[in-house]
């Protein structure tokens, strides 16, 4: 079985402090787990490993797609032109 992990042990592998994992965006964050009866949240180690494993090494760029390139086309006419 997976070992689960709390706020603080998950602050202590990211090299974070508690308040600021409690202050990020959830979407930011590997998937949390609440226990039935439970209001705090707890992290599978497997799940924190595996997030961290596909984060970009630092210095590496992250790989974005390109936005569509505008055109000088004219827009429509505007009235008394």
């Amino acid at each position: 079985m997976d070992r689960l992990l709390d706020i603080t042990e998950l602050a202590a592998i990211l090299g974070l402090a508690p308040k600021t994992i409690r202050c990020r965006s959830p979407e930011r964050l590997p998937e949390a787990v609440v226990l039935p009866g439970e209001r705090r949240r707890r992290w599978r180690e497997s799940d924190v490993r595996a997030w961290l494993a596909g984060l970009p090494a630092p210095g590496q760029a992250e790989i974005r797609t390109a936005a569509p390139q505008r055109t000088n086309r004219p827009g429509p006419k505007r009235r008394g032109q």
